[in-house]
């Protein structure tokens, strides 16, 4: 489903602005290639049958290799995702192409998400797993009403590497969890 389903932005520089997109089995949205802007619009009611890709995905993996997934530098700001029953925004492919803290070009920010995880848990608003960021920033964004256990408003789930800042997460059990095993140096470690 990630990467494979809804509507897909695979390319440079595209931009989806204003625009409303409901229903869907799989994600609304599938955001992969580099330099995307994804501004101003509202993703409801997707993901109806709790894919691992989320309402919104950024991709499954990460992999710059010829042909493969490539999703870096994307800027996803001033949406609303709400009313989905699994993740919300799936980050897991998303990278800051610099990976460099001091030059942070891959944003998730001054979104509103709510009511999501309506029929999943152990995942989040915002959600990625076993992945470096290369230092994607996730900020100012308003994530609110998820009731239950091991619901997350933003889930690093053995991730590394995000910057993650002026977030505002209420009415939600876990409005923060960072994931990290002692002695794991990341996904590429053999044995882990």
């Amino acid at each position: 489903w990630p990467q494979k389903s809804g509507l897909i932005l695979s390319g440079s520089d595209i931009t989806l602005r204003n625009s409303t997109l409901r229903f869907s089995a799989g994600p609304l949205v599938s955001i992969i290639g580099t330099r995307g802007v994804i501004t101003n619009n509202v993703f409801a009611d997707g993901n109806y049958l709790v894919t691992d890709a989320g309402a919104v995905s950024f991709g499954k993996t990460f992999d710059p290799g010829p042909g493969l997934v490539v999703s870096t530098d994307h800027d996803f700001g001033f949406n609303r995702v709400y009313n989905t029953p699994g993740r919300g925004v799936a980050i897991n492919a998303l990278r800051n192409s610099t990976n460099n803290v001091n030059d942070i070009r891959a944003r998730v920010h001054h979104n509103v998400i709510h009511d999501v995880l309506l029929r999943s848990y152990d995942s989040g608003a915002i959600d990625t797993v076993a992945t470096d960021g290369q230092y994607v920033r996730i900020d100012h964004n308003v994530i609110y009403n998820m009731r239950g256990p091991s619901k997350h408003g933003i889930y690093m789930d053995y991730s590394y590497k995000y910057v993650i800042d002026h977030n505002v997460v209420y009415e939600v059990n876990q409005p923060i969890l960072l994931n990290w095993r002692a002695g794991w140096n990341g996904p590429s470690t053999p044995g882990s």
